[in-house]
Order: structure tokens, then sequence, then C-alpha cells
């Protein structure tokens, strides 16, 4: 009877020893503008890399006082996944924005990009699906850096940028005023 009491305590702290998947993860942070940081993940397809870059937002203090984490996970349901090894690159520290990036091997095959933002005790998790047919093969930027929002503001100067140097880099979809090919004005 002792036995299986103590076998029962056993399995119950494994089971919470054991990490959370992403599928049952509460990510309302993400949502919450008032919440103290923000990890923005925008990979980007090169032609023989994948080139993730990110901005860490630290809303309270400075982004030096918060590290990054970063971990590749097959699916959505795998609760621990494989730490990357690649070191992440800094490219610049502005106020409270710290923008760089990290370049890993295109995958074979789909998988979650989870970025893991801590400070103290506090802990925050991002994440990004990583494909080799990631259509995304430039970005956008301004004189500050590389945009990692989903959005443009208005009445603001952007430049639009191709991994793939020779490449036209095409602007469907946007109302756009521009005299140098390369330099986007959306309004």
């Amino acid at each position: 009877m002792r036995s299986s009491f103590i076998l029962f305590i056993l399995l119950g702290i494994s089971k919470f020893a054991v990490g959370q998947s992403v599928a049952a993860t509460n990510f309302n942070y993400w949502y919450n503008p008032l919440n103290e940081v923000e990890l923005q993940i925008h990979p980007v397809r090169a032609a023989n890399k994948i080139m993730i870059r990110y901005t860490l937002v630290a809303r309270n203090g400075t982004p030096e006082k918060y590290s990054i984490t970063w971990e590749a996970r097959n699916s959505y349901v795998d609760r621990e996944g494989v730490a990357i090894k690649e070191k992440d690159s800094v490219l610049s520290v502005n106020g409270k924005e710290r923008r760089g990036f990290i370049l890993l091997d295109i995958p074979e095959k789909p998988w979650l990009l989870l970025g893991h933002v801590a400070s103290g005790s506090s802990r925050w998790t991002y994440f990004k699906q990583i494909e080799s047919i990631y259509p995304v093969d430039g970005w956008i930027e301004t004189s500050e850096g590389v945009i990692t929002q989903n959005h443009l503001s208005k009445n603001k100067e952007y430049i639009a940028r191709s991994a793939d140097q020779d490449a036209d880099v095409s602007r469907a979809g946007y109302s756009l005023i521009s005299l140098d090919p390369n330099v986007v004005y959306v309004g």
C-alpha cells in the first residue's frame, strides 16, 4: 500500500515536471498592451539559410535585463523541444528595443521556433512556424532598423529589402508614392 502511494506521488510530480505544449499554453500576454515585454519574430528565407530577425520590446526597464533562449519543436503538441545552439547576434539596442537575428539551416519539414524571454522568475514564450518554402524573402526597414511588427504606419518612410540582392521587391497591395525603387512611402 505504501509503495503504491509513493508511486502515485512520483507520477503526479513527474506530470508537472514535463514542459507544456504550445497548444495548451495561454498566450493572453501577447494581446496585453501593458505586458512588460514583447518578442516580435520575423523569419526571412535567404538562398541557403533562414534568417530570424527579432525585436525585443521592453516596456518596463531596459532590454538588457531580459534574456532570450531559442528552442525548436516539431509540432504544437510537443511538450519539450531541442535547444538551439546557434547564438543570436544583437544588431542594436535603442531605448526600449533590442534588435537582432539568428541564422538557421533551411528545414526539411515545418517546425516551431520558440523564443523564451526571461527576467528573474518571469518568463514569456513567443513562437513562429518555420518552413522550407516560407514565402517571405525580404523585409521592410526604417532608418531605425527592420520592422518586425505586422503593420505599417501611415506617412512614414520605409525601405523594402530583399534577401536576394538581385531580386525586384514587389509592392502589390499598398498605396505607394516613390521616386526611388527601394524607398516606399505608405499613404
